[in-house]
């Protein structure tokens, strides 16, 4: 009964959490785009890596591997036995992920952007951090009420 109404009162039930969350994901795609726009313009510096080829093709594809990877694990992490678990037991675990894989993906995609304008010369960066703002439209926050309910096919 005490658990019942513990979860009731929960901040993490409430609709405000889920705006916060929204509010959260604006403002970094608003950092992120702000960070595209800001180079673009050359109000930041760029091309102010100066590297030889080798070292160059070392941050490629550190580029690549990491996006690859974070992208992949940031949409999937819904799917590791502990988050199922944590999802299970209480709703504030959602948010918990939730906002693990969009920090993730922000932070690739901004050290994406800082090689890519770092370098000026390739563009593999660019594809990559593309690849990462991809996997961050994905990340929308959501009301996860009856999201994990069904997972296992129970009812």
């Amino acid at each position: 009964m005490k658990e019942e109404a513990a979860n009731v009162d929960s901040p993490c039930m409430s609709k405000a959490m889920l705006r916060q969350a929204r509010i959260i994901y604006v403002c970094f795609w608003i950092v992120l785009l702000l960070f595209v726009a800001l180079s673009e313009l050359e109000v930041l510096p760029v091309g102010y890596i100066k590297v030889d080829a080798q070292v160059q093709y070392a941050l490629q594809m550190l580029c690549i591997l990491l996006t690859l990877g974070v992208t992949w694990a940031s949409l999937s992490v819904f799917m590791l036995p502990r988050a199922r678990k944590q999802n299970r037991k209480t709703v504030c675990g959602v948010w918990d992920w939730s906002f693990l894989r969009v920090a993730l993906l922000v932070l690739v995609a901004l050290l994406n952007g800082v090689i890519y304008y770092g370098l000026l010369n390739t563009a593999s960066p660019m594809f990559c951090m593309l690849i990462t703002y991809m996997g961050l439209l994905i990340c929308w926050p959501r009301n996860p009420k009856g999201r994990f309910e069904n997972m296992d096919g129970k009812q």
